[in-house]
């Protein structure tokens, strides 16, 4: 069959070249980054690992304070404004506290933990989870035999494995 040439065909070929072996979504997203070629045999042995960096704050913790400090102020001229009855200033100043809200608010999660920015690593599991599903996806409308087999013998994740073994003809654990 005829597939197009997109990056979860790559990362495809690069795990079907290698069965029963993990590689890693980083070193497959950047194995196809620089090229845009498959990279072949061999692909997991030349690359460097990821900085390993633990991700960072959307917003660390000097910008939220000046953010909360800023927010303070506009309550405080927005009472003022709403006090001398100056409608035009009150309403600028409630546009400004909604957006600057809206920011802090994005950067904060449950709890008002900082919300933390993915790492490399994760920004490349999840992009390649996503190419090698919608490459199956495509597969499976042209072959859906082939589509099924590669839903069930691939692994997505932080390492991505072809696995020759079909899972779902496994004999179930005798206890």
């Amino acid at each position: 069959m005829r597939v197009p040439d997109v990056k979860g065909m790559r990362y495809l070929a690069d795990l079907l070249a290698a069965p029963g072996r993990e590689l890693r979504a980083f070193d497959l997203l950047r194995a196809h980054a620089s090229t845009g070629r498959p990279a072949g045999a061999g692909v997991h042995d030349r690359l460097h690992d990821d900085d390993g960096s633990p991700s960072e704050p959307v917003l660390d913790a000097r910008a939220r304070s000046a953010y909360r400090a800023r927010l303070a102020e506009l309550r405080a001229e927005h009472d003022e404004a709403r006090d001398w009855q100056d409608t035009k200033r009150s309403a600028r100043i409630e546009l400004e506290i909604e957006a600057l809200s809206h920011e802090l608010g994005a950067a904060l999660g449950k709890g008002g933990r900082p919300r933390r920015v993915p790492s490399d690593a994760e920004r490349a599991r999840i992009s390649v989870t996503r190419a090698i599903r919608g490459a199956i996806a495509r597969i499976a409308t042209t072959d859906p035999g082939i589509g099924a087999h590669l839903g069930r013998s691939v692994v997505t994740g932080a390492y991505c494995r072809y696995t020759t073994r079909d899972p779902s003809h496994d004999e179930p654990a005798a206890h």
